[in-house]
């Protein structure tokens, strides 16, 4: 595997801030520039945020940014094989099998920036990407009811933003098997707005899993496309406004094997045996998903709140 990145970073991120004169109070600008103050109220938010949800009888393992980056694929690993570090996690089938905790079939709740994607995600292929993450946990244990339904696991996704980590990135990975894949991320802030942009496409001749002893698949060609984006904006100093946004657009085809015999009830024209080669086959799946999320939180004098409307197409 071989993979080729750019980065461009904001030059007040570059300078080295100068040190405060004695007698006098440091600014927003003292630590790493003009982001720096909203990078620490949307850290502030972060923390009260994970207050919200009960974490009685529950365990969880956690991934930041540097342990994703140190896996093989890095930031290029899919979601579901950054899940397998976790311990009690396994998968169906090494190309697109579904994740099971604890022996448990499926039935994975995702919960992105505090907010549950209520239907879950499901699909051939991750329909979320590990380049916006900045933090990867997996909560799992006896999860109350206010998890919903899906209590195998919690899959617990903190996405990078742009007050923090100015700047964006351009890189390109392939290998074998024809993978090729392209990925682009943007983050920043102006004024009291911070956003992050992330999108990704990814090509390769084993979208599924070659079910024959070959190296190469038949039919077996995927082309992915992914996007996310965050973008928050501080009413104040106590209310927070957050929009999420993604989408996943992917297409594949069904692998074939050759030699498989034809229907025997089937007969072809002059009621002769029916024959075609099973190697021909031409299956294909196309999904889609989008999904929105607008949510609203505000600290308070006895606590935090957070209001959320979700949309998923």
């Amino acid at each position: 595997m071989a993979k080729i990145s750019s980065k461009a970073t904001k030059a007040a991120i570059a300078s080295v801030p100068a040190e405060p004169v004695q007698g006098t109070t440091p600014t927003g600008n003292a630590k790493g520039g003009p982001n720096s103050l909203l990078a620490i109220q949307n850290s502030a938010f972060n923390d009260a945020r994970k207050d919200i949800f009960t974490q009685v009888g529950t365990s969880s393992y956690s991934m930041g940014e540097e342990a994703i980056q140190a896996l093989p694929q890095g930031t290029e690993t899919p979601v579901s094989k950054a899940l397998l570090q976790a311990p009690g996690v396994s998968q169906d089938s090494a190309a697109s099998g579904q994740l099971h905790v604890r022996n448990d079939h499926a039935n994975l709740q995702y919960r992105i920036n505090g907010i549950l994607l209520p239907d879950g995600v499901s699909g051939f292929s991750d329909v979320l990407e590990t380049s916006f993450i900045s933090n990867l946990s997996l909560v799992t244990g006896a999860l109350p009811a206010e998890y919903g339904l899906h209590t195998t696991g919690l899959v617990d996704i903190t996405s990078k933003q742009g007050a923090q980590e100015p700047g964006g990135t351009i890189s390109s990975y392939g290998g074998s098997r024809g993978t090729f894949t392209q990925t682009l991320e943007y983050g920043g802030s102006s004024g009291p707005v911070d956003y992050f942009f992330t999108g990704r496409y990814l090509m390769n001749d084993e979208g599924i899993e070659n079910p024959t002893s070959r190296w190469d698949a038949i039919h077996d060609h995927t082309d992915q496309e992914k996007g996310f984006a965050y973008v928050s904006a501080m009413l104040d100093d106590s209310t927070r406004l957050s929009w999420i946004s993604g989408v996943s657009v992917q297409n594949f085809q069904i692998p074939n094997t050759p030699g498989l015999s034809t229907d025997t009830g089937f007969q072809g024209t002059g009621g002769l045996p029916s024959y075609f080669n099973s190697a021909l086959v031409n299956e294909n799946q196309f999904e889609q998903n989008y999904y929105d999320v607008i949510a609203l939180q505000r600290k308070i004098e006895n606590g935090d709140y957070q209001i959320a409307y979700f949309s998923r197409y």
